[in-house]
């Protein structure tokens, strides 16, 4: 049976010396997770994550909410306190006030609210209170498909259309006032059967820094842009990264992964025969993977890798001001793609969670890294 298992994982300060930072070890090397089974004993993940964890929330004592991954995911979000232990389940299916439909991202406001964002085409952020209850619906005029607390009841949106082109909007909003200011808007050409091929395409990423700034970065560039609590652009900087053109080898393992997910996802079966007649791929890949704020307040922007199964997921430490700070990056206990590493980080006062699905019984674990 499969399992879901959630790994909290924690930065051995080096040695336990205290006064290292996380940047001390970011600097150090390659970063090895061991696993330390006493965090969120007893708990059965798979009970309330069949399908594995999609984005995960924490308040200021430590508990954390969760969403899950898939059609099997309830449609309510999970609240566990800071050792793992379960506390309540908030929400049901349905689109009234207090339900949820397919809820995706999370994020706290001002330690106060619990930011939902569900399934994009309800246009709909749901709004409860760090116990649970339903606070406010705010509806949106556009699909929802990432939300991210700011400060002062501020928060931005990222909504996106599909035509002849993608078309990224990243939205300010107040949680108390109806209107809502567009930052920035981001476009690329759409291309028959791309969403099989959505990672060569590009994609918006929103972060809050720890000083309740906001990142948008989009990496189809190099530019990440910084923003301030009301929505006023503060500092743009280049990242390091280089772009190379999408290779052969690149292409024959993209196809690999296509046949093999057509083993598990008849859908694919019908595009496949039609993706080897047409250069689906673009001719340069993004910049880069995906970005990650850590509990220090480093923006961490992961390489592009492809489709190609690593061993090491390699990353570029920023500081919150977008100053380049060094070249680190994990070493994988077995190979994977990189999106599934980076993609499920979620890092919290010292401590990052690592939720995925594996085919042994696992349950929440607490991992430190040498």
């Amino acid at each position: 049976m499969k399992k879901s298992a959630l790994f909290l994982i924690f930065i051995l300060i080096l040695s336990l010396s205290l006064s290292a930072s996380l940047l001390d070890i970011y600097k150090s090397g390659k970063l090895k997770l061991v696993p330390d089974p006493t965090f969120g004993k007893g708990t059965e993940w798979d009970i309330y994550f069949p399908q594995g964890i999609l984005d995960m929330a924490f308040t200021e004592d430590g508990s954390f909410f969760a969403t899950g991954l898939g059609n099997k995911a309830c449609h309510c979000v999970y609240k566990f306190d800071k050792t793992g232990k379960f506390i309540k389940k908030i929400g049901r299916k349905g689109r009234g006030p207090g339900d949820l439909y397919y809820p995706g991202k999370l994020s706290i406001l001002d330690n106060k609210y619990l930011l939902v964002g569900e399934y994009a085409t309800t246009r709909r952020i749901s709004v409860f209170d760090l116990n649970g209850n339903f606070v406010k619906i705010i509806k949106t005029k556009e699909p929802v498909y990432d939300v991210v607390a700011l400060k002062e009841g501020t928060f931005v949106y990222l909504s996106k259309t599909t035509n002849n082109y993608d078309n990224y909007f990243v939205l300010f909003k107040n949680i108390k006032t109806k209107g809502r200011k567009l930052l920035i808007k981001f476009s690329h050409k759409h291309r028959d059967l791309n969403v099989a091929a959505m990672e060569y395409y590009g994609d918006v990423f929103i972060k809050r820094l720890k000083n309740g700034n906001l990142l948008v970065g989009y990496n189809n560039s190099n530019n990440i842009n910084i923003y301030d609590k009301t929505g006023k652009l503060i500092k743009k900087f280049k990242i390091k990264s280089k772009r190379r053109k999408v290779t052969k080898e690149d292409k024959n393992s993209f196809y690999k992964i296509m046949e093999e997910n057509a083993k598990r996802y008849p859908i694919y079966k019908r595009v496949i025969k039609k993706m080897y007649h047409m250069d689906i791929l673009p001719e340069y890949p993004p910049y880069y993977e995906n970005i990650k704020i850590d509990h220090e307040g480093n923006i961490l922007v992961f390489n592009f890798y492809n489709y190609n199964k690593v061993r090491r997921v390699k990353f570029d430490v920023y500081s919150h001001e977008g100053n380049y700070l060094c070249f680190s990056e994990f070493d994988i206990t077995k190979p994977l793609k990189s999106r599934d590493f980076e993609r499920a980080l979620f890092f919290d006062k010292g401590f990052i969670y690592y939720p995925f699905i594996n085919d042994e019984d696992f349950n929440l674990r607490r991992m430190k890294a040498k």
